[in-house]
C-alpha cells in the first residue's frame, strides 16, 4: 500500500486508482495468509470470511478517519 503513493508522481487518475486497488488487493491477501497460518485454519473459506471481516473493519475506521479530518 505504501508503494501506492509513489503514483502520485503521475498525473493520471486511473493509474493512482488501478495502482491502489492492487495494493488494497494484496493487503488482503496478506491478511489472509497470516490468519490461516496464525490460527491454523483447515478450512480455506474460515479464513477468508475472517479475512474480509478484518479488512472491513479496517477499511471502515479509515473512513471514519477520513470523515473527523474532512469534517475540521
Amino acid at each position: 500500500m505504501w508503494l501506492s503513493s509513489l503514483t502520485l508522481f503521475v498525473p493520471n487518475l486511473s493509474v493512482g486508482v488501478v495502482v491502489g486497488g492492487l495494493g488494497l488487493l494484496c493487503s488482503v491477501g496478506l491478511i489472509y495468509r497470516g490468519v490461516y497460518a496464525l490460527f491454523s485454519m483447515r478450512e480455506d473459506i474460515k479464513a477468508l470470511q475472517m479475512a474480509t471481516v478484518i479488512a472491513g473493519a479496517g477499511l471502515f475506521m479509515w473512513l471514519i478517519l477520513m470523515q473527523i479530518v474532512l469534517s475540521h
